[in-house]
C-alpha cells in the first residue's frame, strides 16, 4: 500500500489477528459445559450446528449425529464427550431450534 511501511502494515495485521483470536476464544469459552449436536465428518471429529470443529471421545462414525457435552475449548478444535440423547439441555435446545426453523 502506498504511503505505509511494510512494518506498519504487518504490525496492524498482527493486531487484527490477535483481536480475532480473542473474540474466538470468548465464543469457544461460552460453549464449555454446554450440550451440542455434532455431525461426525471423520473418525472422532465433527462439526457442531455453529460450525465449530469438535473432537469427540468415544465410538462415532462419519455420518452419525451425536449429542455431546463440550469439555474443552482450547484453540480451534473443541473437545467433547458423548452424552445421552435425552439430556435436558440438549432437549431444550432442540425445542428452541425447531421454533426458529419455520421462519
Amino acid at each position: 500500500m502506498a504511503g505505509f511501511s511494510e512494518e506498519l502494515i504487518e504490525e496492524r495485521h498482527q493486531e487484527c489477528l490477535a483481536a480475532m483470536e480473542r473474540m474466538s476464544e470468548r465464543k469457544r469459552a461460552r460453549l464449555l459445559g454446554t450440550d451440542q449436536e455434532v455431525l461426525v465428518e471423520a473418525d472422532g471429529f465433527g462439526r457442531s450446528r455453529g460450525n465449530f470443529k469438535v473432537h469427540i471421545d468415544g465410538d462415532v462414525r462419519p455420518g452419525d449425529i451425536v449429542p455431546v457435552r463440550i469439555t474443552g475449548a482450547d484453540r480451534a478444535t473443541l473437545a467433547a464427550s458423548r452424552i445421552s440423547a435425552e439430556s435436558k439441555d440438549l432437549h431444550l435446545w432442540k425445542l428452541t431450534q425447531s421454533k426458529f426453523s419455520s421462519y
